[in-house]
């Protein structure tokens, strides 16, 4: 950006999602702001995956938060949970608890539905970044296995996962959600809302319209 003002950083984030998505009924485009929230934060030490971000509540809310509740406010079409975990303390001379040294964002429900659905009551989907929901077993440490990490991830409200598959005829992500529903580590209504969210941001950008009622050419 411009400057590490989070009001100038805001602002900025507001006019390049208008700009790609317009203000028609349909989108010109989906929008997709990342990494939320804190990555790579002053605490985090370079690492992507395992990193543990520590703030004050009165930095998360001034400073981290300020300028993802102006780009929220635009509308986007999704956000992307990040890689790091966050645990927030009441100033900067405490050290994160053990055991859980904060919780992943992906995981995190107090961040994904408590702040950026009830708070900012963003509509959109959320996505995690590429491998995040594996990495809540693989990394973190924060869950026990695979359908453990789906699962968590799934009810923190996190919609989609960039990754997942298989590796070594293992389900990776949340292509092991069949299996923690199996379980009963989730339930359709949670899986049937995740479906939801990513089928209405297709509606936003004219997906499933008719072909000549697409504002644009494909």
């Amino acid at each position: 950006t411009y400057g590490e003002d989070p009001h100038l950083t805001g602002e900025l984030a507001k006019a390049y999602i208008h700009g790609m998505q317009g203000s028609g009924r349909v989108k010109l485009a989906g929008s997709v702001v990342k990494h939320f929230d804190a990555y790579n934060g002053a605490t985090s030490r370079g690492s992507y995956s395992i990193s543990e971000v520590t703030l004050t509540y009165a930095d998360w809310e001034e400073t981290y938060l300020q300028h993802w509740q102006a780009a929220v406010s635009e509308d986007p079409v999704g956000v992307m949970c990040s890689y790091n975990s966050l645990c927030l303390v009441d100033s900067y001379n405490m050290s994160c608890p053990a055991p859980s040294h904060g919780v992943p964002a992906c995981a995190n429900f107090e961040l994904l539905q408590g702040v950026l659905r009830d708070e900012w009551a963003f509509k959109g989907f959320v996505i995690s970044d590429a491998g995040a929901v594996q990495f809540l077993e693989t990394d973190h440490r924060y869950a026990h296995s695979q359908v453990e990490a789906a699962a968590l991830a799934l009810k923190a409200g996190c919609d989609l996962d960039l990754g997942g598959g298989e590796s070594l005829g293992q389900c990776r992500s949340f292509s092991c959600l069949p299996e923690a529903l199996r379980l009963g580590a989730v339930s359709e209504t949670e899986v049937d809302r995740a479906v939801q969210r990513q089928l209405l941001a297709r509606i936003d950008v004219g997906v499933l319209d008719a072909v000549d009622e697409r504002s644009f050419a494909d």
